[in-house]
C-alpha cells in the first residue's frame, strides 16, 4: 500500500509540473486596461478590472475573440485583442527565473475587493480543472472538471470491503454450490480497485465565501481478485476468481476553495448501491482530499 501511495504522489507531482509548464505569461496591452469576465462575452459580468501593463497567465484560447486567463488569484475571460505575449517574461521563466512580474498588484487587489459579492455567486467559476489526492474510501487520484455550477468528478484508486462474506460467496460460483462435494477452507482477497464517475451540482453557502456544498450521482465499478482454498474428495485445491461489482453512487459533500492559492479541499459521503453482482447491497463510503486547480 505504501508503494501505491508513492506512485500516486509521483504522478500528481508530474502532472502539476506539466500544468505549470503550459501556462504562458501575457500582458494587458490596451491603454484603458481590460475587464476580466466570468464568461467569453461582453454580456458576462465583470469580475475585476486589470490595469494596462499587468501580467496575466494564459490558460486557454476559447476562440478567436476571447482567451481564458488567470490574474491575481482570479480566473476569467479577456478579449484576445487586449492582450499580447510577454516574451521577455516567458524567457526568464524558461531559464529558471522564479521572479514573476505582477504590475499594479495593488490595483488588482482593489478589483478583487470590489467584486467579492460577484465571485461568491459561483465559487467554481474561478477554476476549470482540479487534480489531486483523495484519502478514505476509495483512496487515490481525483480529477474534477468544472463548468459553471456543475462538475464531472473521476476518482481512481483503492477501495475497502466491510462485511463481505467471501466464505459464503464461494458457494455462489458456478459448479461450487454443492456443499457436500466442496468444503470451503479459506480465502485471501487482494486489494480492491475502484473507479467512480460523478456528475455534481454545486451551491454556494451564504456568508461563507469560497465554501460550497454539492450533491450528485454516477456509476462505480470495483473488482477484487479472490484466492480460495477448498477440499474436494479429500484433496485440497486452490482457485482464483474475480469479484466484480457494478452500481450507482449517491454523493453529498463540502468543498472549500482558497482565494489566494489555487487549491481546494473537500469532504464527502457516498452511498454505493450495487446493481451487479449483489443487487441492492448498499456500501457506505466517505473521504477527504485536496486538489490543485487550474
Amino acid at each position: 500500500m505504501k508503494i501505491f501511495y508513492k506512485y500516486l504522489f509521483t504522478m500528481l507531482v508530474c502532472m502539476l509540473f506539466f500544468v505549470a509548464a503550459q501556462a504562458q505569461d501575457y500582458r494587458i496591452s490596451a491603454s484603458s486596461g481590460a475587464n476580466i469576465r466570468k464568461g467569453p462575452g461582453t454580456e458576462q459580468p465583470v469580475i475585476a478590472k486589470i490595469p494596462q501593463g499587468s501580467n496575466v497567465k494564459l490558460i486557454e484560447r476559447t476562440n478567436s475573440k476571447w482567451v481564458k486567463v488567470s490574474y491575481s488569484g482570479q480566473t476569467g475571460y479577456v478579449a484576445s485583442e487586449l492582450v499580447t505575449e510577454d516574451k521577455e517574461q516567458n524567457r526568464n521563466s524558461n531559464s529558471g527565473n522564479s521572479n514573476v512580474r505582477n504590475a499594479s498588484s495593488n490595483s488588482g487587489s482593489k478589483g478583487r475587493n470590489n467584486n467579492t459579492s460577484s465571485r461568491s455567486t459561483s465559487s467554481s467559476s474561478s477554476k476549470n480543472i482540479g487534480i489531486g489526492l483523495r484519502f478514505g474510501d476509495p483512496a487515490g487520484i481525483t480529477f474534477k472538471k468544472y463548468s459553471g455550477n456543475t462538475a464531472w468528478e473521476i476518482t481512481l484508486g483503492r477501495s475497502y470491503r466491510w462485511g463481505y462474506r467471501y466464505d459464503d460467496r464461494f458457494y455462489r460460483y458456478d459448479g461450487f454450490d454443492n456443499r457436500k462435494l466442496y468444503d470451503y477452507k479459506g480465502h485471501n482477497a487482494g486489494p480492491t480497485t475502484a473507479l467512480q464517475v460523478h456528475w455534481l451540482k454545486h451551491h454556494d453557502i451564504t456568508g461563507a465565501n469560497g465554501l460550497q456544498f454539492y450533491y450528485g450521482v454516477g456509476p462505480q465499478v470495483r473488482f477484487t481478485n479472490v484466492h480460495y482454498r477448498y477440499k474436494y474428495d479429500d484433496d485440497e485445491y486452490y482457485e482464483s476468481f474475480t469479484d466484480l461489482d457494478l452500481g450507482v453512487d449517491g454523493v453529498i459533500g463540502l468543498e472549500y476553495t482558497f482565494d489566494e492559492v489555487p487549491f481546494s479541499i473537500f469532504l464527502d459521503a457516498n452511498a454505493f448501491i450495487e446493481v451487479f453482482d449483489a443487487p441492492g447491497w448498499i456500501h457506505g463510503q466517505s473521504g477527504i482530499g485536496v486538489r490543485y486547480n487550474f
